[in-house]
């Protein structure tokens, strides 16, 4: 079985401690934290622009994260800014259509918290 970056089809570059953590958890059977999006699944989906990704990336956002988000149609800052009023909704989007829960676990509190804050500047 290769290793899940590899099947995420990841560059060296952004393989290099963002799945550290996932793919220990994967080993050991549990729950992944965040929902994993295959290519497949982003292969008829609209690209998200670099400069989103960097963007996303620069507040924390891990390559899961951002390949959830594109996944659910999150590709410009105007999706990132317009997707709720509130910070308070965003969680909830993230909990409830994301299925990113941040009382499930650290790495899921520290990915929403990193998409409030990324949230927070893009509007």
């Amino acid at each position: 079985m290769p290793p899940l970056t590899s099947a995420l089809g990841l560059s060296p570059h952004q393989r290099i401690g963002l799945f550290a953590p996932y793919q220990r958890l994967a080993v050991q059977g549990f729950a992944m934290p965040i929902p994993v999006v295959t290519d497949a699944e982003l292969a008829d989906k609209r690209p998200m622009g670099s400069d989103v990704e960097a963007f996303l990336a620069e507040h924390g956002c891990d390559a899961p994260l951002i390949r959830l988000l594109r996944y659910h149609g999150f590709f410009n800052y105007a999706m990132i800014a317009g997707c709720e009023e509130t910070e308070a909704a965003v969680r909830t989007m993230m909990r409830d259509q994301l299925r990113c829960d941040p009382a499930s676990d650290m790495v899921s509190r520290m990915q929403v918290t990193a998409f409030v804050a990324a949230w927070r500047v893009s509007g």
